[in-house]
């Protein structure tokens, strides 16, 4: 199986309203199981016949904006364009089984960031195997053929993770060249490009009014 790398166009997002670029930007080293059929309420077992293969996935994540999208603790952020690379090909669960274990695959992946190893082991680690995790997504609500059902990211694959280390890097910025290596799933590059302007929408929140407890003469 032969393909050149894929080349991606991950983007450095700017805030709508304030035209602020955001500054904790990073990567997620994840795979993603490739549906071939579905079901409902499905065992693990069922769940494996669903799955025809396996495709690398990189999670592209702004998390200042993550944060104060989720202040109310109450669902995910606002997803992006651009915030997903996917591939270069998919392989099949058949090429794929030599390299399953219960926790991931026993194949090394890495990533570079301008040329710097800031990744460099096997994709294990998983809480949860991908079977379990169809069969879990499938529970009260179907899955479908084309469905991806993603791994979560391998233990120390993304930046934030050692973002409060002393000899932390720092996040990406525009311009910088992410290469993901995921062994026999391909290879994934992508540069930061320049954020896109932005049109500001946002209106002034309107002022808090203090409310002063009516106080009652005795």
């Amino acid at each position: 199986m032969t393909a050149s790398p894929r080349r991606g166009g991950a983007r450095s997002w700017t805030r709508p309203g304030d035209g602020k670029t955001h500054t904790v930007v990073h990567f997620e080293f994840e795979i993603a199981a490739v549906l071939t059929s579905g079901g409902t309420n499905l065992t693990e077992g069922q769940a494996a016949a669903c799955i025809g293969g396996y495709v690398l996935y990189c999670d592209w994540s702004a998390r200042d904006v993550q944060a104060e999208e989720r202040v109310m603790q109450i669902g995910q952020g606002k997803g992006k364009d651009a915030a997903i690379s996917l591939g270069p090909w998919i392989l099949s669960a058949s090429e794929a089984k030599p390299f399953r274990r219960v926790d991931g695959f026993s194949f090394d992946v890495s990533v570079q960031v301008n040329g710097e190893t800031v990744l460099a082991k096997p994709f294990t680690g998983m809480d949860w195997s991908f079977e379990e995790l169809v069969a879990y997504a499938s529970f009260g609500a179907g899955v479908h053929p084309g469905d991806l059902i993603v791994s979560g990211t391998l233990p120390g694959g993304c930046l934030m993770e050692g973002s409060g280390t002393p000899d932390f890097r720092g996040w990406l910025q525009p311009g910088d060249h992410v290469v993901l290596d995921g062994g026999p799933l391909g290879t994934i590059s992508s540069r930061l490009g320049a954020p896109a302007p932005t049109i500001p929408w946002r209106r002034k929140p309107a002022p808090r009014t203090v409310h002063t407890p009516e106080r009652h003469s005795t």
